[in-house]
């Protein structure tokens, strides 16, 4: 048995010595590679995802109010910002919310009086 475990050793370890840049490689590039992407920004996190949304949704709550502001008053052209604020309170509650979103109040008024 002696006789032949060794060259069975000797077959692994140069295996072993062969390969073993290749693992080291492949280990650290598991490592490190999620790190990396995670710096240079390829990875989208959660928060980033749900300010966007949040974004997406006050824009599209201030073209609404807008346009509902704009048909309840008789004034069509720009407005001051007092007025503006005014019916932006009024009008940016949407259809079945409990509150009104003050984000969308101030893109509603930026709207109003741009």
């Amino acid at each position: 048995m002696a006789i032949n475990e060794k060259p069975r050793a000797d077959r692994l370890r140069n295996r072993w010595d062969r390969n073993r840049p290749i693992i080291y490689a492949l280990g650290i590039g598991m490592m490190l590679g999620p790190l990396v992407s995670s710096f240079a920004g390829y990875q989208v996190r959660s928060s980033t995802a749900e300010a966007r949304v949040h974004a997406a949704v006050v824009e599209q709550q201030a073209q609404f109010c807008e346009e509902r502001a704009r048909a309840a008053t008789a004034e069509t052209g720009r407005l001051d910002w007092n007025r503006g604020y005014e019916l932006a309170r009024q009008w940016a509650r949407m259809p079945g919310a409990a509150s009104v979103d003050s984000d969308a109040v101030q893109a509603c008024v930026r709207r109003l009086t741009a």
